[in-house]
Protein backbone atom coordinates (compact mmCIF):
# COMPACT_ATOMS: atom_id res chain seq x y z
CA UNK A 1 0.00 0.00 0.00
CA UNK A 2 1.19 3.66 -0.84
CA UNK A 3 -0.37 7.22 0.46
CA UNK A 4 0.54 10.79 -0.01
CA UNK A 5 0.59 12.97 2.99
CA UNK A 6 2.00 16.40 4.18
CA UNK A 7 4.16 16.68 7.41
CA UNK A 8 3.73 19.58 9.00
CA UNK A 9 6.04 21.39 11.20
CA UNK A 10 4.04 22.73 14.06
CA UNK A 11 5.03 23.99 17.57
CA UNK A 12 2.83 21.38 19.79
CA UNK A 13 4.68 18.69 18.28
CA UNK A 14 5.46 16.86 21.47
CA UNK A 15 1.91 17.62 22.67
CA UNK A 16 0.86 15.50 19.21
CA UNK A 17 2.37 12.96 19.73
CA UNK A 18 2.43 12.57 23.29
CA UNK A 19 -1.63 12.73 22.97
CA UNK A 20 -1.36 9.92 20.07
CA UNK A 21 0.84 7.90 21.90
CA UNK A 22 -2.12 7.35 24.40
CA UNK A 23 -4.96 7.48 21.88
CA UNK A 24 -3.63 6.28 18.88
CA UNK A 25 -2.61 2.53 17.79
CA UNK A 26 -0.63 4.11 14.90
CA UNK A 27 1.74 6.32 16.53
CA UNK A 28 4.51 4.81 16.78
CA UNK A 29 3.82 3.83 12.88
CA UNK A 30 3.99 7.09 11.26
CA UNK A 31 4.25 10.84 12.61
CA UNK A 32 1.06 12.85 12.52
CA UNK A 33 0.30 14.30 9.65
CA UNK A 34 -2.42 15.07 6.57
CA UNK A 35 -3.14 12.89 4.43
CA UNK A 36 -3.78 14.12 0.52
CA UNK A 37 -4.16 10.30 -0.96
CA UNK A 38 -5.81 8.12 1.23
CA UNK A 39 -3.91 4.61 1.19
CA UNK A 40 -4.10 2.75 -2.53
CA UNK A 41 -2.70 -0.76 -3.96
CA UNK A 42 -0.82 -0.05 -6.66
CA UNK A 43 2.13 -1.33 -8.99
CA UNK A 44 2.91 1.80 -10.19
CA UNK A 45 6.46 2.27 -11.09
CA UNK A 46 8.01 5.37 -8.17
CA UNK A 47 9.21 7.74 -11.05
CA UNK A 48 6.23 7.77 -12.63
CA UNK A 49 4.11 8.64 -9.35
CA UNK A 50 6.60 11.01 -8.36
CA UNK A 51 6.00 12.60 -11.66
CA UNK A 52 2.69 12.61 -11.27
CA UNK A 53 2.68 14.64 -8.53
CA UNK A 54 4.97 16.78 -9.67
CA UNK A 55 3.25 17.94 -12.25
CA UNK A 56 0.40 18.38 -9.65
CA UNK A 57 2.41 20.59 -7.36
CA UNK A 58 3.36 22.97 -10.31
CA UNK A 59 2.41 26.27 -9.57
CA UNK A 60 1.86 25.38 -5.48
CA UNK A 61 3.78 27.50 -3.56
CA UNK A 62 4.53 26.27 0.60
CA UNK A 63 1.68 27.86 2.50
CA UNK A 64 0.85 28.47 6.49
CA UNK A 65 -1.39 26.52 7.99
CA UNK A 66 -3.31 26.58 11.47
CA UNK A 67 -5.55 24.05 13.36
CA UNK A 68 -9.21 24.73 14.17
CA UNK A 69 -11.71 22.60 16.06
CA UNK A 70 -11.42 19.69 17.08
CA UNK A 71 -13.47 16.99 15.25
CA UNK A 72 -15.02 13.41 16.98
CA UNK A 73 -16.33 11.52 14.35
CA UNK A 74 -17.51 7.91 15.58
CA UNK A 75 -14.22 6.58 17.22
CA UNK A 76 -11.98 9.50 15.44
CA UNK A 77 -10.49 12.56 16.82
CA UNK A 78 -8.78 14.92 14.67
CA UNK A 79 -7.20 18.58 14.53
CA UNK A 80 -9.38 20.55 11.94
CA UNK A 81 -7.03 22.38 9.52
CA UNK A 82 -8.18 25.89 9.15
CA UNK A 83 -6.05 28.36 7.65
CA UNK A 84 -4.51 26.44 4.54
CA UNK A 85 -7.08 24.09 3.61
CA UNK A 86 -8.34 25.51 0.69
CA UNK A 87 -4.78 24.71 -0.57
CA UNK A 88 -4.68 21.18 1.17
CA UNK A 89 -8.07 20.44 -0.74
CA UNK A 90 -6.29 21.64 -3.93
CA UNK A 91 -3.69 19.50 -3.24
CA UNK A 92 -5.75 16.79 -3.12
CA UNK A 93 -7.97 17.50 -5.94
CA UNK A 94 -4.71 18.10 -8.39
CA UNK A 95 -3.42 14.66 -7.02
CA UNK A 96 -6.75 12.55 -8.02
CA UNK A 97 -6.76 13.83 -11.40
CA UNK A 98 -5.49 11.39 -13.81
CA UNK A 99 -2.94 8.94 -12.58
CA UNK A 100 -4.55 8.64 -9.31
CA UNK A 101 -8.25 9.13 -10.40
CA UNK A 102 -8.89 5.52 -10.22
CA UNK A 103 -7.73 5.46 -6.83
CA UNK A 104 -10.08 8.24 -5.34
CA UNK A 105 -13.40 6.86 -3.65
CA UNK A 106 -16.14 10.36 -4.26
CA UNK A 107 -17.94 8.53 -1.62
CA UNK A 108 -15.93 10.00 1.28
CA UNK A 109 -16.12 14.13 1.64
CA UNK A 110 -12.17 15.36 2.49
CA UNK A 111 -11.66 17.48 5.20
CA UNK A 112 -7.89 18.57 6.07
CA UNK A 113 -7.31 17.29 9.85
CA UNK A 114 -4.79 15.42 11.56
CA UNK A 115 -5.66 12.33 13.30
CA UNK A 116 -4.87 12.19 16.85
CA UNK A 117 -7.06 9.73 18.56
CA UNK A 118 -8.70 6.57 16.49
CA UNK A 119 -10.29 3.30 17.45
CA UNK A 120 -11.60 4.63 20.32
CA UNK A 121 -13.87 4.00 23.20
CA UNK A 122 -16.52 7.02 23.82
CA UNK A 123 -14.79 8.06 27.31
CA UNK A 124 -11.78 7.65 25.24
CA UNK A 125 -13.01 10.06 22.74
CA UNK A 126 -14.06 12.65 24.85
CA UNK A 127 -11.06 12.22 27.35
CA UNK A 128 -9.12 12.79 23.67
CA UNK A 129 -10.99 15.45 22.11
CA UNK A 130 -10.21 17.38 25.96
CA UNK A 131 -6.64 17.02 25.82
CA UNK A 132 -6.01 17.96 21.87
CA UNK A 133 -8.47 21.28 22.85
CA UNK A 134 -5.70 22.26 25.33
CA UNK A 135 -3.56 22.40 22.55
CA UNK A 136 -5.38 25.94 21.20
CA UNK A 137 -4.65 27.15 18.09
CA UNK A 138 -1.32 25.58 16.37
CA UNK A 139 0.23 27.65 13.16
CA UNK A 140 2.76 26.10 10.70
CA UNK A 141 3.98 25.80 7.41
CA UNK A 142 4.06 23.03 5.04
CA UNK A 143 6.82 22.99 2.29
CA UNK A 144 6.73 19.43 1.54
CA UNK A 145 4.35 16.51 0.82
CA UNK A 146 5.61 13.03 0.57
CA UNK A 147 4.95 10.08 -0.48
CA UNK A 148 5.12 7.09 1.90
CA UNK A 149 4.57 2.84 1.53
CA UNK A 150 2.86 1.33 4.27
CA UNK A 151 3.90 -2.03 5.82
CA UNK A 152 1.84 -4.63 6.65
CA UNK A 153 2.08 -4.03 9.96
CA UNK A 154 1.30 -0.42 9.62
CA UNK A 155 4.41 1.26 9.99
CA UNK A 156 5.09 3.80 7.23
CA UNK A 157 8.58 4.15 5.32
CA UNK A 158 8.89 7.55 2.94
CA UNK A 159 9.68 6.78 -0.40
CA UNK A 160 10.17 10.10 -1.91
CA UNK A 161 9.68 13.52 -0.76
CA UNK A 162 8.51 16.75 -2.93
CA UNK A 163 9.01 20.18 -2.33
CA UNK A 164 6.46 23.02 -2.63
CA UNK A 165 7.55 26.64 -3.76
CA UNK A 166 8.51 29.91 -1.48
CA UNK A 167 6.01 30.65 1.31
CA UNK A 168 2.88 32.35 0.08
CA UNK A 169 0.12 34.16 2.27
Amino acid sequence: MRSIALYPSLPGDTAIESIRARFDPLHDKVPYHITLVFPFDSILATARLQAHVAEACTGMASFSITTGEVICEGALVMLAIDDGAAQIVELHRRLYRGLLNPFHDARYAFRPHITVGRGLTREAVLACAAEAGRLGTLHGVITTLAGEVIGQDDSSTLEWVQGLGSTST
